[in-house]
């Protein structure tokens, strides 16, 4: 299928947030189709400088979106 253009992976990540039912919560799904999920996350050019900062972080189960 990836040399046939219309059925290749486009290579895009997709990051989705909700806050319904269950609290806020944010989901993630990269190219290759995995999807999980996510206290804090980063996409785009300074990606791993973000995530290194976002680990430094603690308690995020206890965080409100606010904070």
């Amino acid at each position: 299928y990836t040399s046939f253009c219309p059925v290749r992976p486009s290579g895009r990540s997709a990051y989705m947030g909700s806050d319904e039912f269950a609290g806020p919560q944010m989901f993630g799904i990269d190219p290759s189709g995995t999807s999980l999920g996510y206290f804090g996350c980063a996409i785009g050019k300074a990606k791993q400088a973000a995530k290194t900062e976002i680990e430094k972080l603690t308690n995020m189960k206890d965080k409100t979106c606010e904070e």
